[in-house]
């Protein structure tokens, strides 16, 4: 099992929340091993801890939210999911705001940020879960199926009333080194009338062709059109792996999910949690 891992140097990252449009505030800090994926709410008189784990996650409707107590931070799925993809296992995620901000709705700036602070190896090994069983679970339409693997493949298919998205299916083995090429620009997207919805019932207050795709019934809103033909796709895939991240250590298996979304990615993660094997363990 490979080594564990933290970034070399902090960074910092500022702009409106996607759903709130909040003004935010986020650094990136080094921190020891052991320590895991942890947020700060830095804006708060008395902050807490907030680790980047499913027991804390406290809203999944339309992003992953985590909070202890009543300090709370929204959406972190798409950093999660940097983090993850890059292998980076220990981190302080100082943020002065309710939401970490949306940047362009992908992961790609935080990725490039990440890269850029470097990836420091520290002197302990990762302990892995890999499923002593295969883990099955079932929501109407939304299905999961995970079995052992030597390391973490994700099979997501979606299937959404419009000609882009119907029957999309893709399967890839999640690697450091060509995540950012297959996935980490991948960008949030809605149909447009949800996006009118959500924007009449108070929600995606900071969303926009700059940092959503939006899909309107005669094709694609945004100027420049999509960054790849199944970018819709691949986004849920990259959400489910910011979701995933929340086990707090890596996984071994073979992931099949058939319609993600955050609510049911947490009940996975959940299931997960309790069916398996520590791997590395000392």
């Amino acid at each position: 099992m490979r080594q564990q891992a933290t970034v070399g140097r902090s960074i910092t990252v500022q702009g409106p929340g996607l759903h709130s449009g909040e003004s935010a505030r986020v650094s990136i800090e080094p921190a020891p091993i052991g320590h895991g994926r942890v947020f700060l709410r830095a804006d708060l008189p008395q902050p807490v801890p907030i680790p980047a784990l499913v027991q804390h996650v406290s809203d999944g409707r339309l992003c992953t939210s985590l909070a202890v107590g009543d300090q709370q931070v929204r959406t972190v799925e798409h950093l999660l999911a940097a983090l993850a993809g890059l292998c980076i296992d220990n981190v302080l995620v100082r943020v002065w705001g309710p939401e970490i901000p949306g940047v362009d709705g992908s992961a790609r700036p935080w990725v490039r940020l990440l890269l850029q602070a470097g990836r420091r190896r520290q002197k302990a090994g990762c302990v892995a879960l890999r499923p002593s069983a295969p883990v099955a679970l079932e929501d109407g339409p939304r299905r999961a199926l995970c079995t052992a693997s030597d390391g973490l493949e994700l099979d997501v298919s979606i299937d959404f009333p419009h000609p882009l998205l119907r029957e999309r299916r893709l399967a890839l083995a999640i690697h450091s080194s060509d995540f950012d090429a297959e996935l980490s620009w991948a960008r949030t997207f809605a149909l447009q009338e949800q996006a009118e919805a959500m924007r009449a019932a108070g929600l995606a207050l900071g969303g926009s062709l700059e940092n959503a795709v939006v899909l309107g019934p005669a094709g694609v809103l945004n100027p420049g059109g999509l960054r790849g033909l199944d970018e819709p796709l691949r986004h849920k895939m990259l959400d489910l792996l910011g979701d995933l991240a929340l086990l707090g250590h890596p996984l071994l298996a073979l992931v099949r999910v058939e319609q993600p979304g955050h609510a049911f990615n947490h009940s996975l993660v959940r299931a997960l949690l309790g069916a398996c094997d520590r791997i590395g363990e000392p």
